[in-house]
């Protein structure tokens, strides 16, 4: 997180703005990393051991599983892994 001097705090409503804009655009990218990480690890585990997926709280989703593919669900992700291309497809939303 950013964080400024009281100097800066004080120098006018213009850097006040500025400090606040800075300090959002900071929170969004800090976050973005973080859901990108989870995102990259979610997938590894899909690929490598599936039935973790499971024991992190994710259920698989019989009617959109298929012989190709297995889909597992949790709250608003869902996770596609499909196999032979071994690919893993992360959706939210």
């Amino acid at each position: 997180m950013t964080y400024f001097s009281d100097h800066d705090v004080h120098t006018g409503p213009l850097m006040h703005w500025i400090r606040i804009a800075a300090e959002k655009l900071t929170l969004f990218r800090e976050r973005d990393t973080a859901d990108t990480h989870l995102a990259q690890h979610i997938e590894r585990l899909a690929l490598s051991a599936p039935h973790v997926l499971e024991d992190i709280g994710f259920e698989r989703d019989e009617r959109a599983s298929s012989a190709v593919q297995t889909v597992w669900r949790r709250g608003r992700v869902q996770v596609t892994v499909t196999q032979g291309a071994a690919t893993v497809t992360l959706h939210v939303g």
